[in-house]
């Protein structure tokens, strides 16, 4: 993958992105542990380094990393997401909805998905799985979290 690795580090600092970064999610932690979905360690790794980072991506467009697990209930009291963590469901506990490419990749893989972000213009949600991998809602893998993924997020059209 070629990319211009300055200017995905530039991004990645004016997003407020800083190598060593540690965000305080003990709060968010206990959450998810409280309600008897306990986040994986590279889930937890994920939102404490890149958790609350806001951006502009190359073409322009927004990109949102949160940690808050009511982030879509602050921006929204109307949408009742409860929580971000997704486990997987089976056929019989969902019906249709089964076939969702994200629950399929759940169910088949064994892992669960916690919505972590969005990136571009009409917000297209990011998740990160239990085994450290980030997808989109369709079930695209972007791979594990580094440079080349970050690229091939913030920096599409230079790829």
């Amino acid at each position: 993958m070629v990319y211009d690795a300055e200017k995905l580090v530039s991004i990645l600092q004016q997003a407020v992105l800083f190598q060593g970064r540690k965000n305080d999610i003990h709060n968010i932690i206990e959450y998810y542990l409280t309600a008897g979905t306990p986040l994986s360690c590279e889930q937890i790794a994920f939102l404490e380094e890149f958790g609350d980072i806001e951006g502009i991506d190359n073409a322009g467009d927004p990109f949102k990393f949160f940690s808050d697990p009511f982030f879509w209930n602050r921006i929204n009291s109307k949408n009742h997401h409860c929580s971000l963590l997704r486990t997987a469901k089976t056929f019989d506990e969902i019906g249709m909805s089964y076939l969702n490419p994200l629950n399929l990749r759940m169910v088949r893989e064994n892992i669960t998905m916690l919505e972590v972000g969005w990136i571009d213009i009409t917000h297209i949600p990011l998740h990160i799985s239990s085994d450290g991998r980030l997808f989109r809602d369709d079930g695209h893998d972007y791979g594990t979290v580094c440079m080349d993924t970050w690229a091939s997020l913030l920096m599409p059209w230079d790829i």
